[in-house]
């Protein structure tokens, strides 16, 4: 999915954040309040491209900034796994969208 108009995954996915439960996060996300911030900056990323699957070949890293979360939004739970900058969103759907957090595949 092309993102033309330069919108935040949130809005292009709707997702509207309820409840959260953390199935992981990296030894240096400490606390609520970090990993809270590390997914605001994740669902207000601006990826120049979503992906139906993982089109790229570097291995993901689950050791340092990393989490998966299960996220209650309009519509049910989604699933949001973040390894190294590696993103994959699971829709209550079932429909997986995958996008490398990095400055040359987001909209500045």
């Amino acid at each position: 999915m092309e993102n033309r108009s330069r919108a935040q995954v949130r809005e292009l996915l709707q997702i509207e954040v309820g409840a959260v439960d953390w199935l992981y996060r990296s030894y240096d996300l400490r606390g609520d309040a970090e990993a809270q911030g590390r997914l605001r900056q994740l669902l207000d990323a601006r990826p120049r491209i979503l992906h139906p699957a993982i089109v790229w070949s570097e291995a993901p890293s689950f050791h340092r900034g990393s989490l998966v979360a299960s996220i209650e939004s309009k519509g049910g739970r989604l699933r949001l796994e973040l390894a190294g900058y590696q993103v994959r969103i699971v829709e209550p759907s079932g429909r997986a969208w995958s996008f490398r957090n990095v400055a040359i595949d987001l909209w500045p």
